[in-house]
């Protein structure tokens, strides 16, 4: 078949102009003449576009896509290279996904989103992110109507900063450590927020003092994620547990602890009147004896018995050996590696919830903690706090 002969097409909306580089611009008039001449033969020929180019010994995509981008206004070749995309505002995108309405295994409006952003993240991307946030307010609905009791001490820690009002002026950081099943409570002050490099070396002198722990549980704070805390965590194979976003609830039992030195706190200050509570020295030796308070208080989860009686302080001897830490570490970085398979550059908060994912199956299998469903936990506005987690 010989190629029709076409009438030159008037100029379009971005068609090409004399500033375009002289290969491009023959590249575009050469693809516009092709075009026509297809369209003309198949209103001629009542030929389809595969036969007419098959004959003509012409690209069938190619010539699909010219022309479908011609029909759009757009020029028929485009210039070689990635195309300029609009920048993606992460936070804003997270915000989105959000405030969508998300179900048991759906979630409505994730079309129009993937449409919005469509050419600037990957569909696979998107839907991902968005069934990480569906997943996270699952967990959070499953958490509301259950009640965690931690079985063995000197296993899981929990830690998380506090700040205290000081009567005296100012406000006190507290970086609340808390053995779960014993309900022992450390709580080292100061008058900053702590750096990574301060809770890192609390950490080290706790582990030294009173052995390590096998997990320790964190919010998701810069500064107890920093990379000297890791290092501290991984030099003593303590695998940590970070709280999913925006549920502080997750970390219960370290939130009550520090909801008990407040109080405590507040006491002490009461019972001594005219001492120099302007003092961040006196200020944190208070905190300090409001720890010890809370130790040695008798608490009926305990069977009457305080937290130092059960958690023994300074007793180095850790419960879990090296090997089974590395053996319980290489068990869970397998199991977490298999929820993520199949996502595409994981995000740190996906990472974070496929190790949480597998750490608490873990801990559940092996008798660490035990799961007591609610039946009903509005019927009382406390318990739905969870005490023991």
């Amino acid at each position: 078949m010989t190629s029709c002969p076409s009438p030159r097409h008037p100029r379009r909306r971005g068609a090409p102009t004399p500033a375009m580089a002289p290969g491009t611009l023959k590249k575009n008039l050469n693809a516009e003449q092709t075009i026509q001449a297809v369209k003309a033969a198949r209103k001629q020929y009542d030929l389809g576009t595969a036969a007419i180019c098959q004959a003509a010994g012409l690209p069938c995509s190619t010539v699909k896509r010219w022309e479908t981008r011609f029909d759009a206004g757009l020029l028929p070749v485009q210039p070689p290279g990635p195309q300029p995309v609009i920048p993606v505002d992460w936070a804003t995108l997270d915000a989105q996904i959000l405030a969508l309405h998300h179900g048991r295994k759906r979630t409505r409006g994730t079309g129009g989103l993937v449409a919005e952003y469509q050419g600037r993240v990957s569909r696979r991307t998107l839907h991902a992110m968005v069934a990480a946030v569906r997943d996270e307010q699952n967990d959070d609905a499953r958490r509301a109507t259950r009640h965690l009791n931690w079985n063995l001490p000197h296993t899981v820690w929990a830690s998380d900063t506090v700040k205290v009002e000081n009567p005296g002026g100012g406000q006190l950081q507290v970086q609340t450590v808390r053995d779960l099943a014993s309900r022992y409570t450390f709580a080292p002050a100061t008058d900053h927020v702590p750096a990574g490099a301060e809770i890192a070396a609390w950490l080290e002198g706790l582990f030294q003092e009173h052995g390590a722990p096998l997990f320790l549980k964190l919010d998701n704070a810069a500064n107890e994620n920093a990379p000297e805390v890791l290092l501290v965590l991984a030099a003593w194979l303590v695998i940590p547990l970070n709280s999913p976003t925006h549920d502080p609830k997750y970390n219960g039992g370290v939130e009550h602890a520090q909801s008990e030195i407040q109080a405590e706190f507040a006491a002490i200050l009461g019972s001594n009147p005219g001492h120099a509570v302007g003092m961040p020295a006196y200020a944190g030796a208070c905190i300090a004896n409001a720890a010890h308070e809370l130790n040695h208080r008798h608490r009926p989860v305990l069977a009457g018995r305080c937290a130092c009686q059960v958690f023994k302080p300074g007793r180095k001897r850790s419960m879990v050996t090296r090997r089974q830490r590395k053996e319980v570490a290489h068990y869970i970085m397998k199991n977490a590696a298999v929820i993520l398979d199949g996502i595409d550059n994981p995000t740190v908060q996906q990472v974070r919830r496929a190790m949480r994912l597998t750490i608490e199956d873990w801990l559940a299998s092996n008798g660490y903690v035990t799961e007591i469903e609610r039946q009903n936990p509005e019927l009382s506005p406390t318990s739905c706090v969870k005490k023991s987690s």
